[in-house]
């Protein structure tokens, strides 16, 4: 039964399967031991918690037939996604205290791009603190 299963999806495992009344369940688990997070691509290993999902197949037998997979979900190591919230850079005149400029990116290597097109900037500062 697990090499059914595995044609299915290779990261499944067969667990067990019962022949209920009219209807054969069978029962499969994800064994994939790190996801990437759908929104900022990062793998996790730390599970969040687990659930299942079911589907119909054709008849086997004569008999009914139902998929359930156990799935389990991961934590994100992005903060921010995980509070469905997304961070950037400000950039801030601290002379004014004005906003010059809003990055959608908080990494330095974006931070340096945009540096470069302001070349006469003498200080730089983190969170607007001098």
């Amino acid at each position: 039964m697990d090499g059914s299963i595995k044609e299915l999806d290779p990261n499944l495992d067969h667990l067990e399967h019962k022949i209920v009344g009219n209807e054969v369940i069978i029962y499969a688990a994800s064994n994939r031991k790190i996801c990437r997070c759908p929104y900022c691509g990062s793998g996790s290993a730390r599970i969040h918690g687990r659930y299942e999902k079911s589907f119909q197949d054709l008849p086997i037998m004569g008999k009914k037939t139902k998929v359930v997979i156990e799935n389990r979900k991961f934590f994100c190591d992005d903060p921010a996604f995980r509070k469905r919230k997304t961070y950037g850079t400000i950039m801030v005149d601290i002379d004014t205290h004005r906003i010059i400029d809003l990055l959608a990116s908080r990494e330095s290597a974006d931070v340096a791009e945009w540096l470069k097109s302001y070349p006469n900037l003498e200080v730089v500062s983190r969170d607007g603190s001098v």
